[in-house]
């Protein structure tokens, strides 16, 4: 990815301001970095053990007929350290997408947690993108937060109308717009899948080197 993290931020439609988009990018790099390092950890023990065992095995073969083998022994070597090193490339690839998935899971997890004043900050943030008679759909968990009289407040304050569903909506958190043309769909899950897929790269990059 070529963006810097100061573009990357000024994408972060969730959050109200750059720095608060910098908090949430330093805190996913901050978790998954301590989680990489356990599992990392964990890899090269894993991938030392794959590669002793296939090395092992091809030295137990060999004493068992150098003489006669030699040469069906060396292309058995080689094809059990290229099959052992496949299968390590391979733990070591789910390990790293083990590392980001649980990073940005804890990420969702402190959203969830926010204070009812930070977060109803977000929610007037993601209300920038409502459009004159959208409709506003919350879950049901969030009725006693994200209230009508919010809503009413807002659209007052920005001369538009806009209409609170009776009807809620299965998401973790955060808000849905729909308006006649088009849904958004704003809940954390989904924005911060989009700030998953504009960071991964760089997060990869400073947490695995490649």
């Amino acid at each position: 990815m070529t963006n810097s993290f100061d573009e990357t931020t000024n994408n972060l439609d969730m959050l109200n301001a750059p720095k608060d988009g910098h908090k949430i990018i330093e805190r996913i790099i901050s978790d998954a970095t301590s989680i990489a390092t356990s599992t990392l950890e964990e890899g090269k023990i894993k991938a030392d053990e794959i590669i002793a065992d296939a090395e092992n095995n091809a030295r137990i073969y060999i004493e068992n007929a150098r003489r006669e083998f030699d040469t069906l022994s060396a292309n058995i070597i080689e094809r059990k350290k290229n099959i052992a090193m496949l299968e390590v490339r391979k733990w070591i690839l789910k390990a790293k997408k083990d590392v980001l998935d649980k990073a940005f899971e804890k990420a969702l997890e402190r959203l969830l947690q926010l204070k009812k004043d930070k977060y109803l900050k977000i929610i007037d943030g993601m209300l920038e993108y409502a459009e004159d008679g959208d409709i506003v759909c919350i879950s049901e968990k969030d009725k006693r937060t994200i209230t009508k009289k919010f809503i009413t407040d807002y659209a007052v304050s920005r001369g538009i109308k806009l209409n609170v569903s009776s009807e809620s909506v299965n998401i973790d958190a955060g808000l849905i717009l729909i308006s006649t043309a088009l849904e958004k769909d704003l809940s954390f899950k989904s924005e911060l899948s989009l700030l998953r897929d504009e960071i991964e790269s760089e997060i990869a990059l400073i947490l695995f080197g490649k």
